[in-house]
């Protein structure tokens, strides 16, 4: 079992002056997360790199969608998927942060949530990953989504949850 240090000012500080993470499933505790990280970056001088992981359905890694129109390529369906994640992760980040100048990157990535955000974080480019937990009632609000627990439990990294604002 893999053990945090403890909390060091002089380390964290300089930790946090690398990217932020912000994995984000387009629920409305990722976009409360996704706004959150936004005067943290900007108090950091660090960029945001919104992950989305998204597991391709078996039948679809081999599939062909029909074309569009006559003549035109068949596709394969994973790549059409793909590209329908890409457009709704920049849609979702356009609403979310509206005008905001926040330097934002984006990665798409295939596969369960956890281990990606968990496969990212090994580059070391992250200071700080930033996200948000579904809380649905007050004794929820202590229970966090499975992904976000699991993160927290295995990450190196130091996470912020953002707890969503419905009531």
């Amino acid at each position: 079992m893999a053990t945090r240090p403890a909390f060091d000012e002089g380390t964290a500080a300089g930790d946090l002056k690398r990217d932020l993470l912000v994995p984000v499933d387009y629920s409305e505790p990722s976009r409360a997360a996704l706004a959150a990280a936004v005067p943290l970056a900007a108090t950091l001088a660090a960029k945001i790199v919104v992950l989305h992981a998204w597991e391709c359905p078996p039948f679809a890694e081999k599939a062909r969608a029909l074309p569009a129109s006559p003549g035109a390529a068949h596709r394969p369906l994973g790549e059409l998927i793909a590209e329908a994640a890409a457009n709704e992760l920049e849609r979702f980040i356009a609403s979310t942060l509206q005008s905001s100048p926040a330097a934002v990157e984006t990665r798409l990535v295939s596969g369960s949530p956890a281990r990606a955000i968990l496969e990212e974080l090994e580059s070391g480019r992250y200071g700080l990953v930033v996200m948000g937990t579904h809380g649905h009632s007050p004794a929820g609000a202590l229970l966090l989504g499975s992904v976000t627990e699991r993160v927290l439990r295995l990450s190196a990294t130091p996470v912020l949850v953002v707890p969503s604002h419905r009531r």
